[in-house]
């Protein structure tokens, strides 16, 4: 069972370091932004999949950007699941958030440097949390 909080703590450690500064968290050239480093597609697909209307400036709402990505990692994490036959672990929903489902699913091995950083923030997390 997946810890939506846990996981959400993760990607924004290694997405932006927890920065929450709307100026500071921007990434691949203004296309990534807020704490999650969501860019326009994302927005997009959850849009368009829930009949939502999150706007780009929601990026920079830290309460946003979690139920934005919380909404877009259900939805393929369903849809990876459904195909595969295997319910998503974190290392899934790590990989889907840096390489898209069809990275996952096409080139799964480009994603294994930031599965390994994700890795080392939620094995960290879990030990902080246990003490």
């Amino acid at each position: 069972m997946i810890d939506w909080s846990l996981l959400l703590a993760v990607l924004i450690a290694v997405e932006s370091g927890g920065e929450t500064h709307p100026d500071l968290a921007v990434g691949d050239n203004g296309k990534s932004i807020g704490c999650l480093q969501i860019q326009i597609p994302v927005i997009q697909d959850v849009n368009r999949i829930y009949r939502r209307n999150f706007i780009p400036s929601d990026r920079n709402n830290r309460q946003y950007s979690k139920l934005i990505a919380k909404l877009w990692l259900t939805y393929y994490g369903n849809k990876y699941e459904r195909l595969t036959g295997i319910e998503p672990t974190y290392e899934i929903y790590c990989r889907l958030w840096n390489g898209g489902y069809k990275g996952l699913l096409d080139r799964p091995h480009a994603t294994d440097y930031y599965w390994n950083k994700c890795k080392g923030v939620l094995q960290w997390q879990k030990h902080i949390t246990s003490n």
